[in-house]
């Protein structure tokens, strides 16, 4: 691929936070985002934004006060136009891609199993901290404003791919990229509070240095209209072969396995877009044109080329959605218990008392129908104010997308029209595609698999009535052009293809949806499209009879009109269709992972270090509870002098061996009453870890750690066995801070005993 792409890596030396907008209740009231492994990540948005101010920052000072600003208009063609520029709709939607920045791929195969030791881990990645609004007037804090906010913790790196079809003057966008990442300090919520400090550099590009080696002289004397970015492709329909296709004897089945969420919009209202649960074929439809070539238009308006919805795959076959016809008592919902269904075409009124149709994505097995429902994923984005920095208080946009991880499939028909050399480009499409809105940033990244698929053998026999079920919605229109979603028009239809009558019989099951879709050269909503929806069922009856083959062949090409984007797609519903029924999910993609072994990198060792540290210190925490353990440390110390001085020489554990040796002689010397007063695992814990004099060599210091994790194992409670060399964490510090827990969890015993006793007296 030409023009420009590298790597983009921020490494945060502060605690960060990228929200969501939402808390949990009872915890957190601000939460970090998650990606679908549940790991922190820096939204693409996120990251277009605050690299565009960065580099309009360095737009000013390059420009230095220029009447025509070329190095703010090459901002503006990166980044985009905002709204009411005048901008044309290529320069409008931007040139640079980039998706969110997450953490490596050698640490997210550490971080994602689902062994104790990875949910530790991942556990440590945040952090909380508390927050509490000050009143302007005052300089006090506001009454209930106290809040906790999850950050995820410094030391952690960032990184994503990013790219720009640029295909002449690359090393001006270089350049400018280069410096808005020099000027890219902060990142996250709270970033002019110290929250999100970072360094950003980019990789595999040109470096800085070698860029101001070259072009010194070129920067200040940059003219905009130098640089040219790649244009989408032109398909001509004058390359259109000039007679339509009667067959498709060529097969492909695409699987789309969703990366990120998929918005495929149903409709927008106000601030809301609700989604669909599949992707479009006309949504698809874009990425096979492109494979195909300068032909595609042609090929498609004559039907030599059809792709359909990429619908949700259950049971690893393509669903579609369930038949009208097959309904179910309690308002559609007994089969989930019964195992079974309803068919209205057959059975009698008294069976369908209270009957409804069954809503969901089917796939027919030999055992019966696997159905399926797909919840869609909401997510939100506020505009910010370039003024204020804030959201603006309407700009909160609510979106449904496909979750991550979904997968999909949709099918493509070709003619013999479609050459061999076309042909061959689909079946080696590229795997890593985008589909739906938004697909440069957070959204619509997808891995595509294609395989060959297989054409379905001819029917036999002759048929004077069948039963025509909607698989994908269906547009068509009347002799004058007009919407007509009615049973009669499928009949019409298929009389006109067929070539002799055909009327629509009683018990046909329709319903009427509307579809909305934008031209993607103009950016603006083409007319709605008043369609039967997917699911109808119509009953046929033809006026002689008809070979089963050649009305198969006319259900393979469609119905209606805008077949090439999967509208149309109908096949025949058998009259002893299957009943049985199964509650089902839709097949998601496992997570990638790599053959790494584990990170080795400074960052990753200190990373594990200190989440295994704050395991210890808590299991040291839960420990102290137990009061074997207690008596076993703390012993006969009873008095307040007691307990100070055994809580210093714990102290002195990672301070000072001779003031230990000291101590540890004074107990021993004179009759030794003073040494009953003093557990003795207690003083051979401390001894054994903090004597310079007593401290065993060789192989025996190995087993300190060993000592200490089989006491904490014992009588902890850590979500994880801790390991017997502590993880690297020092001995002397788990002992001082096990000895502490024992000893405030002995003062607070005491304290609950005294007010208890205080008020029985």
């Amino acid at each position: 691929m030409g023009g420009v792409s590298g790597v983009l890596r921020i490494s945060f030396a502060s605690d960060w936070h990228c929200g969501i907008g939402q808390g949990r209740h009872g915890g957190i009231d601000r939460l970090v985002a998650r990606d679908a492994d549940g790991l922190p990540f820096v939204p693409a948005k996120t990251l277009l934004g605050l690299w565009r101010d960065a580099c309009e920052k360095a737009a000013r000072g390059l420009d230095a006060g220029a009447d025509t600003p070329q190095w703010a208009g090459l901002v503006a063609r990166l980044f985009g136009a905002a709204p009411g520029h005048g901008a044309v709709p290529e320069e409008a939607r931007g040139q640079l891609t980039v998706r969110p920045a997450r953490l490596p791929q050698a640490w997210r195969d550490q971080l994602t199993p689902s062994d104790p030791e990875a949910v530790l881990l991942r556990r440590y990645l945040t952090t909380t901290r508390f927050g509490v609004k000050i009143d302007d007037q005052t300089g006090v804090a506001d009454d209930d404003t106290l809040r906790l906010i999850e950050r995820a913790r410094a030391g952690l790196t960032v990184q994503t791919g990013f790219s720009v079809p640029v295909t002449e003057t690359a090393w001006a966008v270089e350049f400018l990229l280069h410096a808005g990442a020099r000027l890219w300090h902060h990142t996250g919520g709270s970033r002019r509070r110290g929250a999100g400090r970072c360094t950003v550099t980019l990789d595999k590009v040109t470096p800085l240095a070698d860029l101001l080696a070259a072009h010194a002289d070129d920067v200040a004397s940059f003219d905009l209209g130098t640089v040219r970015f790649a244009m989408p492709h032109r398909r001509q329909p004058a390359a259109a072969p000039v007679r339509a296709a009667t067959d498709r004897p060529r097969v492909a089945v695409l699987t789309i396995e969703t990366v990120l969420p998929v918005i495929c919009t149903r409709a927008v209202r106000g601030n809301v877009a609700t989604g669909y649960d599949y992707i479009p074929g006309s949504v698809v439809l874009p990425v096979i044109a492109e494979a195909v070539g300068a032909r595609s238009a042609g090929l498609i308006r004559q039907g030599h080329l059809v792709v359909s919805d990429a619908t949700p795959v259950v049971a690893d076959e393509r669903a579609v959605a369930m038949p009208m016809s097959l309904m179910s008592a309690g308002k559609g919902t007994e089969w989930e218990t019964s195992g079974r269904l309803l068919d209205s075409l057959t059975g009698g009124a008294a069976a369908m008392k209270d009957a409804k149709s069954v809503r969901g994505w089917g796939a027919l097995g030999s055992a019966g129908w696997s159905i399926a429902q797909l919840s869609l994923q909401e997510t939100a984005h506020a505009n910010v104010n370039d003024d204020s920095q804030r959201p603006d208080e309407d700009g909160l946009y609510t979106f449904e997308a496909i979750p991550p991880r979904t997968r999909l499939r949709c099918v493509v028909r070709a003619s013999s029209e479609v050459n061999d050399e076309e042909w061959e480009r689909v079946l080696s499409l590229a795997e890593d595609q985008a589909f739906g809105r938004y697909r440069r940033s957070d959204f619509g990244a997808a891995r595509v698999t294609v395989a060959q698929g297989a054409v379905e053998p001819d029917a036999t026999g002759t048929l004077t009535e069948a039963t025509v079920w909607l698989t994908s919605d269906t547009c068509l229109h009347d002799e004058l052009g007009l919407p007509e979603p009615t049973a009669a028009a499928v009949a019409r239809e298929l009389a006109a293809n067929l070539g002799i009558g055909a009327e629509a019989l009683g018990g046909s099951l329709v319903r009427v949806v509307r579809r909305e879709s934008w031209t993607m050269t103009q950016t603006l909503p083409r007319d709605s499209r008043v369609c039967l929806a997917a699911g109808s069922v119509i009953r046929i009856r033809f006026a002689s009879a008809v070979p089963a083959a050649e009305l198969h062949r006319v259900l393979d090409r469609g119905l209606g009109v805008l077949r090439g984007e999967g509208f149309g797609q109908a096949r025949t519903l058998a009259s002893d269709v299957e009943l049985g029924a199964v509650r089902a999910e839709v097949d998601t993609a496992s997570a990638t992972t790599t053959a790494e072994s584990a990170p080795t990198e400074g960052a990753w060792q200190s990373f594990s270090r200190s989440a295994w540290q704050d395991a210890i210190l808590q299991a040291c925490l839960a420990a102290s509870a137990d009061d074997d353990l207690r008596r076993a440390l703390v012993g006969q110390a009873t008095s307040n002098a007691a307990r100070g001085t055994l809580r210093e020489a714990a102290r002195q554990l990672t301070e000072n061996s001779e003031s230990i040796d000291r101590w540890l002689d004074s107990l021993g010397s004179g009759d030794g009453h003073r040494r009953t007063e003093w557990a003795a695992e207690a003083l051979d814990l401390i001894a054994d870890i903090g004597s310079a004099k007593r401290r065993p060599s060789g192989t025996e210091t190995k087993g300190r750690p060993t000592r200490l994790a089989a006491l904490l194992n014992r009588h902890g409670g850590a979500p994880v066995t801790i390991p017997n060399n502590l993880a690297g964490a020092s001995d002397q510090l788990v002992a001082q801070a096990l000895i502490e827990a024992c000893l405030s969890q002995v003062a607070r015993v005491d304290r609950r005993e005294s007010g208890e006793s205080e008020g029985a007296a």
